[in-house]
């Protein structure tokens, strides 16, 4: 849920020129019976279109419990909902990086690492199209928490973009 979470608070920074914490926790909690199992992109971001989700001021980023849902919470998670957003077809590298290019940020799962992360943008790396990824694995992983995938590495078998989300 951490990716398509930050590919959406992308979404609102590109959209709205506004940077908003959003609770990754808020919505896959309650995806998945506040349990800390893993997920599908597709799967948070259909729950965030319908549900939309919680600020990290109303629900800290990472706590799996049930003490933070509420009727005022749900309501408020309303003013962060995912309007629209695409599927892409499984391992196509043209639909990532036609988005990527146009400032699409993409969530992306990889069946051979068994995670999901954010695709941010393309970058070349010896003449050849890579992609630079975030991962929810904090400030340690890679540069700063980014990194680039290149090669077979890159091809998503899970890939879904936010197009526009309701702010307030």
């Amino acid at each position: 849920i951490n990716a398509p979470v930050y590919a959406t608070e992308c979404a609102i920074i590109i959209e709205r020129n506004e940077a908003v914490l959003l609770s990754p926790a808020s919505a896959g909690a309650q995806i998945k019976g506040y349990q800390n199992v893993g997920g599908w992109g597709e799967e948070g971001i259909k729950w965030m279109a319908q549900n939309g989700v919680y600020p990290e001021s109303l629900w800290p980023a990472n706590a799996i419990s049930r003490q933070y849902k509420n009727p005022a919470g749900d309501t408020k998670a309303l003013d962060y909902k995912v309007v629209e957003w695409i599927e892409l077809a499984p391992r196509n590298m043209h639909q990532m990086i036609s988005c990527l290019l146009r400032r699409i940020p993409v969530a992306v799962g990889y069946n051979w690492w068994g995670h999901e992360v954010t695709a941010i943008d393309p970058v070349w790396v010896d003449g050849t199209a890579c992609i630079r990824i975030r991962n929810s694995w904090g400030m340690s992983y890679g540069t700063e928490g980014y990194s680039v995938l290149q090669g077979s590495k890159m091809m998503a078998d899970d890939a879904v973009a936010p197009l526009s989300v309701r702010v307030g």
